[in-house]
């Protein structure tokens, strides 16, 4: 049930406790003038989402703690985390665009022993001349939810993730965007045995990490990374220079099966990059790439290769005949002859008809086809 979107209610009916069997309840959007909740929304004991994101409550009701079955919850409010550190079943929470993290997670939010999934963008987040002014410690509270599988704590700046960040031992997906550009050192990534998934992407903050930082990175064994998107580094070429190269330590990621480099601005591709025996997805667009090894046959389960918008690479090497599992690969923007390319079995050659189709989107990167998805 949808009620938030473009109305003019400021609240619910006591009645509404009488939906016993309501599973899906959402009362926000930008838009939202709900303003408080019944305490009858106790009585819908079948709830598992709730949305309350741009709502202007501030408060909850005492009564939302006998939801048993509620596992999902949206906010852009910290004014009742305490509350919400009490619920009995949450496994999945959404917190976005409030003013101070640091100020925002109580002592008992780590109580939630059943969390899983928890997202907090955009809380910590400044405008790019002061991007640099109060970049915040990692809630060490976050560190002590033992059973958390997927963080994501996009656009915040961060200058320590802390002593104890290695203990969250059964991450499987972390985003961690925006976070490279602030931090002195990180943690030991090698503890995090069941990490699947990393995003170190830099959106379009003006600053680098610092190369020992990136060297850092590289050195933490992960045998079990599956993804990882390293890219937008460069950003825009007025605000910022250009990460231009990387550690040659990829034997540390043994089994990535995609790769997001983009937007980097690389001119030099490291030796053990071509011996990711089960890469799939290789994204190196908008880079300064003039050549590509011939290294690259030895990448033997690539099935996309992206390697547009760099400008001066002209052709691909011989070895380029080896990817036999190659579906698809994107040339535009490159001085690559498409009528060059081998025609390999089921080989799909993307060149959009005009330079104007690489039209840029949220900042994402534009791709053709199905996304590489991460």
């Amino acid at each position: 049930m949808r009620l938030g979107y473009k109305n003019n209610i400021t609240g619910l009916p006591e009645s509404i406790g009488n939906l016993t069997n309501l599973r899906s309840l959402d009362l926000g959007s930008d838009d939202s003038q709900i303003s408080r909740l019944p305490e009858s929304i106790g009585g819908l004991v079948n709830l598992t989402s709730l949305c309350l994101s741009n709502a202007p409550l501030t408060e909850l009701p005492e009564s939302i703690l006998k939801l048993p079955t509620l596992k999902e919850l949206r906010l852009s409010s910290d004014v009742y985390l305490s509350t919400v550190s009490k619920l009995p079943a949450l496994e999945t929470l959404y917190i976005s665009s409030i003013d101070s993290l640091a100020a925002t997670i109580p002592p008992e939010f780590s109580n939630l022993a059943t969390l899983k999934n928890l997202s907090m963008d955009k809380c910590s987040f400044q405008e790019d001349e002061k991007i640099q002014a109060n970049p915040l410690v990692f809630p060490k509270t976050i560190t002590q939810l033992k059973n958390l599988q997927r963080l994501e704590m996009s656009q915040n700046t961060f200058c320590s993730l802390g002593d104890t960040f290695s203990d969250l031992i059964n991450l499987e997906y972390l985003d961690l965007t925006y976070a490279l550009a602030h931090l002195e050192e990180l943690p030991d990534f090698s503890k995090l045995t069941n990490l699947k998934t990393l995003v170190f992407c830099g959106y379009d903050t003006p600053l680098l990490p610092k190369q020992e930082l990136v060297i850092q990175f590289f050195s933490h064994y992960l045998p079990n990374l599956i993804n990882l998107k390293l890219d937008k580094w460069r950003g825009y070429p007025s605000k910022r220079s250009n990460l231009g190269s990387l550690p040659d330590l990829f034997d540390n990621m043994p089994n990535l099966e995609r790769l997001d480099l983009s937007y980097n601005g690389l001119e030099t591709l490291p030796p053990s990059l071509y011996r990711l025996k089960n890469l799939k997805e290789l994204d190196l667009s908008f880079n300064k790439l003039t050549e590509i090894d011939e290294g690259i046959g030895n990448l033997v389960n690539l099935e996309t290769l992206i390697i547009a918008v760099n400008k001066d690479l002209t052709k691909l090497p011989e070895s380029f005949n080896k990817l036999t599992k190659l579906k698809c690969l994107c040339i535009t923007a490159t001085k690559i002859d498409p009528s060059t390319v081998c025609k390999l079995p089921g080989l799909k050659i993307k060149t959009p008809p005009r330079i104007d189709d690489l039209a840029l989107s949220n900042h994402n990167c534009w791709r053709f086809g199905n996304p590489m998805e991460i």
